[in-house]
């Protein structure tokens, strides 16, 4: 065996050489760490190491067991839920016993409550940052108005589903104020299941950044034992059971006090 060849066995005995997979990567750039994500003109300048489309019928590249841990953040909202599952499922077969999948997303429970209490301070971030705001990014996410003028209501609608605001200028039927009184009446569910289920495949495929479906703690852990995990637990930002994955430079940083986080033990 060549030196090269030793050293390189040497690595892998140690348990250096370990695959680990951001899936939905976006800009994520760390050492060490495959991005699967698909590559599109909202998202061409990120760098994806396996370009997949989610909403396609596709594997991911490894042998069963084959990776360490895994981790998306801030994905499934734009996953229609049967592509979630199969992302959930193919996640399973490919972790290694023991490997940890580590999920965030916007908490559509948090939301909620937050709309019903008329809590604007869980919303703030739509009243600051100038993604939200500035005429800048107007064409680019079809906005009307800077949303630090909208109601709360609508911010809510723009946290859970964009094509459904009114300050979002693209063909879907939009959700009033007057409409979300109704909605309040429904069970949680119920109402978010009403405002995400209208979004056609030509509308989601032009807008990538939009959010379509919801997700509580509840209903990310029910699709993870649904894929096969069976130890399944609410964690909170930055406190992976996995050190690889607490890095607050690389990990859980978008949008914490909006966020829900759940991780599932293969």
């Amino acid at each position: 065996m060549s030196t090269t060849g030793l050293s390189m066995t040497l690595i892998f005995l140690r348990g250096r050489m370990t695959i680990k997979i951001n899936i939905g990567a976006g800009k994520f750039n760390l050492a060490g760490w495959t991005n699967i994500d698909h590559r599109s003109g909202h998202y061409c300048k990120n760098r994806i190491d396996v370009d997949i489309d989610l909403m396609s019928d596709y594997r991911f590249p490894y042998k069963d067991g084959a990776v360490e841990c895994a981790y998306t953040s801030h994905v499934i909202e734009h996953l229609p839920e049967p592509d979630v599952e199969k992302m959930f499922r193919e996640t399973y077969r490919v972790l290694s016993r023991g490997g940890i999948f580590r999920v965030t997303c916007p908490d559509a429970r948090a939301g909620w409550s937050a709309l019903i209490n008329g809590d604007n301070e869980f919303f703030k971030i739509y009243d600051i940052a100038g993604v939200f705001n500035s005429p800048a990014f107007e064409k680019k996410y079809s906005r009307t108005k800077a949303l630090k003028d909208a109601t709360i209501g609508q911010k809510f609608i723009y946290f859970l589903a964009p094509a459904r605001c009114v300050h979002i200028n693209v063909p879907v039927s939009k959700v009033t104020d007057a409409d979300l009184e109704d909605l309040k009446a429904l069970p949680m569910g119920e109402a978010l299941d009403h405002i995400t289920d209208v979004m056609d495949d030509k509308i989601r495929a032009a807008n990538p950044w939009m959010h379509v479906s919801w997700w509580s703690v509840d209903k990310v852990s029910q699709y993870l034992r649904a894929a096969g995990f069976k130890n399944v637990y609410q964690s909170c930002p930055f406190y992976s059971a996995s050190k690889l994955m607490r890095d607050q430079k690389y990990f859980d940083w978008a949008l914490p006090k909006l966020s829900l986080y759940v991780e599932a033990v293969k």
